[in-house]
């Protein structure tokens, strides 16, 4: 008999949404969060190709991914320029009628730029097995973050961060 299943469906990850943000240890005088919710792109196809499209599998996951976050209140979706993480991201962009807007991961001033352009605000990111780590060192101030392996697709990594860039991360699997 299972007891527990690993996919977590749209109300738990609300209520671990609500939860996580109501006990974040934040003052009252931070009165704008702002949430940012990464991701890496779902399996790929392994075609030999620097930009392959997302296998049947990752596909099904984007689907999923879009079941789970259509609630979260996102406001803008960003993806880096491959078909792997935009079509990581279609689904969900589909249901929010968003449109994805493209960044270069290796750009340093983008995070800056996405915290003040998008203060108060919940925003997702997808990017690669090395650049989400990268990224959520830059927010935590910290190498805590190793690249992902390989074959870990189903992570997902909401930070909030107070207007004093105060970080605090959950991490999530689907």
């Amino acid at each position: 008999m299972r007891l527990w299943n690993p996919i977590i469906n749209i109300n738990t990850l609300s209520l671990v949404l609500l939860f996580f943000l109501s006990t974040l240890g934040f003052s009252q005088s931070d009165s704008s969060i702002t949430t940012l919710i990464l991701i890496r792109h779902a399996e790929k196809m392994e075609d030999g190709s620097k930009n392959p499209q997302l296998s049947p599998l990752g596909y099904d996951r984007s689907l999923r991914l879009a079941e789970l976050l259509q609630n979260a209140n996102i406001s803008s979706i960003y993806s880096t320029d491959f078909q792997r993480t935009t079509n990581t991201v279609k689904p969900i962009a589909t249901v929010l009628s968003l449109s994805i807007t493209t960044y270069n991961s290796f750009d340093a001033a983008f995070i800056s730029s996405i915290l003040s352009r998008h203060r108060g605000e919940t925003v997702l990111l997808c990017g690669h097995s090395n650049t989400t780590p990268q990224l959520l060192n830059l927010l935590v101030k910290e190498e805590k973050y190793a690249p992902l392996k390989e074959d870990e697709y189903n992570k997902i990594f909401v930070v909030s961060i107070t207007n004093k860039g105060e970080a605090k991360v959950l991490e999530l699997s689907y």
